[in-house]
């Protein structure tokens, strides 16, 4: 997997557990869940059979994406930022992009803000994942 990629492992917990210990850990870092798409549902309402439980999460922090759009207003085309619960042969995983590998493409100025926002992100995925 690509160094703009963190994924974590799950193992031996099931996808409802992991999403109440993901919207836990979110807000103890002043982050929200905005909306949660579950693509296996998506997939099937489209008629493609698809077996993998696969969930994304639009997860943000309103002062962090405040200050960013503030500064850049093109940056919206890369928020909220995403977590993906996704299910694999060893169990479940939670995976993201990294913030500075997404604000890298507008520039440099607000790497030390996607660098904090990446710091409380890896925090809530190992949080969750261990809860």
């Amino acid at each position: 997997m690509s160094d703009a990629v963190i994924a974590v492992e799950c193992k031996g917990r099931n996808a409802e557990a992991l999403e109440a210990a993901l919207r836990r850990a979110a807000q103890e870092r002043g982050f929200g869940i905005l909306n949660i798409t579950d693509l296996r549902r998506k997939l099937e309402e489209k008629g493609i059979a698809f077996g993998t439980m696969s969930r994304v999460y639009d997860i943000c922090n309103p002062q962090a994406a405040a200050q960013a759009l503030g500064s850049r207003p093109e940056i919206a085309a890369v928020l909220p930022c995403r977590i993906a619960l996704v299910e694999g042969e060893g169990g479940m995983r939670l995976v993201m992009v990294r913030p500075t590998a997404l604000l890298a493409h507008f520039g440099t100025e607000l790497l030390p803000l996607a660098r904090e926002v990446e710091a409380q992100l890896e925090a809530i995925l190992r949080e969750t994942a261990n809860a």
